[in-house]
């Protein structure tokens, strides 16, 4: 009896650990729902398609308050079984002008996000200070997942930037991985791996574009086992610098840099 009570102790720590590090990948600051009105004029746009709402976010750039950015995710017509929960969505990016309801820009992706045994577990417009050149800054959508299982623990957070070029939204960083974590909980002891990622401008440029530069830290902690007791032990912390560079289309990113959600 008293084992299993610090087995599900240990797994409620383990859940515990997991719902932090989602919520701190995304910052509480870009968990904007859209103002009253705007998703249903932005819904018009698209009128035979079925809206995912829970999933579109609206936000104001902050260096024009007359721009707003907004996210729309369309459910697959493939995808709309009764008792299926699998879901693919095609996605919708637009800048919309605040004062008059009108697209001043956009871009649309076929089957950009899949929500299945790793589910979709938040979305967030991302404002930060992307300049990458004179009068060019980039704003970024951050997309979670989440996996199901309570023995292998599983979530990650990627960053796509997008920048105008007059009525084309265009994406110059796609699906970059920012936050992951991944562990194994077992009848005895458990582990966990913890990563983040945060992004800098580099000072050099190429083909006109600023050099980003990805820091990593990531963190492993290892239960082990002593006189029958689970003991939390750090194993080890890693850290990395990766900077990525314009190619004059797009940056590219190292295959360990990306997302294993395939879209």
């Amino acid at each position: 009896m008293e084992a299993d009570k610090r087995r599900s102790a240990r797994c409620a720590a383990l859940h515990r650990a997991y719902v932090l590090l989602a919520l701190l990948a995304v910052s509480p600051s870009v968990w904007a729902q859209c103002p009253e009105g705007w998703l249903a004029r932005a819904e018009k746009l698209h009128p035979k398609r079925e809206l995912a709402s829970d999933w579109a976010r609206c936000k104001t750039l902050p260096d024009d308050p007359r721009r707003m950015v907004v996210v729309l995710p369309l459910i697959d017509p493939s995808d709309l079984h009764p008792g299926d929960d699998a879901r693919t969505y095609d996605v919708d990016v637009l800048v919309m002008d605040t004062r008059n309801g009108r697209v001043a820009s956009r871009f649309f992706e076929k089957k950009a996000w899949t929500s299945d045994a790793v589910r979709l577990h938040d979305v967030a417009i991302d404002t930060a200070r992307y300049q990458l050149a004179t009068g060019v800054r980039a704003f970024g959508v951050r997309v979670s997942h989440r996996g199901s299982s309570s023995v292998n623990p599983f979530e990650e957070t990627t960053l796509s930037l997008y920048v105008t070029e007059g009525a084309r939204l265009r994406p110059v960083l796609t699906r970059l991985l920012t936050a992951r974590g991944n562990g194994e909980n077992d009848t005895t002891c458990q582990w966990y791996s913890e990563t983040r990622r945060t992004i800098a401008l580099g000072r050099a440029s190429h083909h006109g574009y600023r050099d980003l530069v990805v820091q990593e830290n990531t963190v492993t902690t290892v239960d082990k086992a002593q006189s029958s007791v689970c003991s939390p032990s750090r194993e080890g912390s890693y850290t990395s610098t990766t900077p990525l560079r314009f190619n004059g289309r797009l940056y590219p990113i190292p295959k360990v840099l990306r997302s294993r959600i395939t879209p």
